[in-house]
């Protein structure tokens, strides 16, 4: 007995001791509004080694060729942290149907006890004893009125619903792939026009000046000339930042460091090619069929549904039986006669219990469950509402670009022939200046609306196909563009 006793007060002592020293080393809020707070080493420390950090730099991209956009796809659904954090939340929400459905099983609780003690017990004797002993308890609910059930019917719409929010992160991803890397190609393209002006502006200075030094031009055309050159170098300097730009929103889907070092490929298909006109109410009654965000809204309803029995269940009897068994050791010193003996307890029991009244805490849950659900249906059609609107827009949007893209590249082709004759003319003594520069700026404008319309053909696609779920992965196989007009 000397050494439980020497046992438990040497475990009081050193539990006294480990929270003064966690006491010690607990961070300080700021000591004050006006300077900033500053971490103690080990946080300092914890920040320089960063495991996610390392992690996400140590990520190998192929630096030696241009990636392709399927690629660039399985890139991202390797490293793409929403995507992993999607995924984790829906293997979490499975186990939790798991822990809905452990009532229908019995439990087991095993435990164990020991106590010390010393009394004085009268003016002669000390009492002092200690007592020690195991405890198995065995519980089983048999009959709750479908709380049960409607537990487990919760957390398997709960479940799904995380699934269908996985699918739809998967969508997401893909839209912003596409997105991204059209965006990165369109604005290479742009760094091209704009060098492309550059020369055509040269050009134009250059010309300007060989008819000033020959006496046939004016030093005003060389300064509008001038003007217009380096304005061109401004549009190009803007131009390859936006590239740096796109790079850096193309990382962040891929789920790498923004100085990762890469390159993409050009598309390889043809552009998206005009949709023929079908049904949109067809249209838009099979997406919402298939989108994974209206489904996840769809199961979370269901969810709420089945938390309506939960509560309901609350407020009906319940019927559990059970069973115990425990065994108590007793060591005694002093005055023993007023000490109990050894014992052993067994017990087994059948319990029905009904909370008749509990300050209407379980009718008022009941009541809030039930205004959540209809609340949850009300979200539910509010998001099919603006799921159809955001169909309808997009599908007129990818329609209006493609004929964009039609315009823009005949008047590219006009502002071409314009300032080609233009500058022809302008040699020849037949045009003036003023001629030669309005050609020069319109074939400017020509040049990047045509890579603007095309950006925006290939993004409206994209958007379209994500508003009606079409999206889809293909691995690491080349494919077109358009193919995903048949899914």
């Amino acid at each position: 007995m000397s050494f439980i006793r020497w046992y438990t007060r040497t475990a009081l002592f050193l539990a006294i001791i480990l929270c003064g020293m966690s006491a010690c080393t607990t961070p300080k809020a700021p000591t004050t509004p006006y300077a900033q707070w500053v971490p103690p080493d080990e946080e300092k420390d914890r920040a320089k080694n960063d495991a996610v950090w390392h992690s996400l730099r140590n990520q190998e991209v192929d630096e030696t060729r241009p990636l392709v956009l399927p690629e660039l796809i399985d890139m991202a659904m390797r490293n793409n942290p929403d995507l992993r954090q999607a995924w984790e939340t829906a293997r979490a929400a499975q186990a939790n149907v798991g822990v809905a459905q452990a009532p229908y099983m019995p439990t087991v609780t095993v435990s164990g006890n020991g106590a010390w003690q010393k009394s004085n017990a009268n003016s002669e004797n000390d009492v002092e004893y200690t007592s020690y002993g195991p405890k198995a308890a065995f519980t089983w609910l048999l009959l709750d009125m479908g709380g049960r059930s409607a537990g487990v019917e919760k957390a398997v719409q709960q479940l799904l619903s995380a699934n269908y929010s996985f699918n739809q992160t998967l969508l997401d991803l893909l839209q912003s792939i596409r997105n991204s890397y059209y965006g990165l190609y369109s604005a290479q393209l742009n760094v091209d026009a704009a060098q492309s002006n550059v020369v055509d502006s040269l050009k134009t200075y250059d010309a300007a000046k060989v008819k000033t030094e020959s006496g046939l031009g004016i030093e005003l055309d060389v300064l509008q000339a001038e003007t217009s050159w380096h304005s061109a170098q401004y549009t190009l300097a803007s131009a390859r930042q936006a590239v740096q730009q796109q790079r850096a929103s193309l990382a962040l889907a891929l789920g790498v460091p923004a100085d990762t070092a890469f390159e993409i490929a050009p598309p390889t298909g043809a552009l998206p090619a005009k949709m023929d006109e079908e049904n949109i109410r067809d249209v838009i009654d099979q997406a919402l069929a298939e989108r994974p965000d209206i489904a996840a809204l769809r199961a979370s309803v269901a969810a709420s549904r089945a938390s309506v029995r939960v509560a309901r269940s609350a407020m009906l009897p319940s019927l559990a039986a059970g069973a115990s068994t425990e065994k108590e050791w007793l060591d005694a010193s002093g005055d023993t006669t007023l000490v109990r003996d050894d014992q052993e307890t067994t017990m087994a029991y059948l319990a029905l219990t009904w909370d008749i009244f509990s300050g209407f805490a379980n009718l008022r849950a009941h009541e809030a469950a039930e205004a959540q659900y209809k609340a949850e249906e009300a979200q539910l059609a509010l998001a099919e509402l603006q799921a159809s609107g955001d169909i309808w827009t997009k599908y007129y949007a990818y329609t209006t670009a493609i004929s964009q893209l039609t315009f823009t590249e005949a008047g590219y082709t006009s502002a071409q022939a314009s300032f080609d004759l233009a500058f022809a003319s302008y040699n020849a003594g037949i045009s003036s200046f003023l001629d030669l520069l309005s050609a020069q700026t319109q074939l400017s404008d020509a040049r990047i609306q045509v890579i603007t319309a095309r950006a925006d053909v290939y993004e409206s696609f994209v958007n379209l196909a994500h508003a009606t779920a079409a999206l889809r992965s293909y691995g690491t196989e080349e494919y077109d563009e358009p193919a995903l007009q048949e899914q």
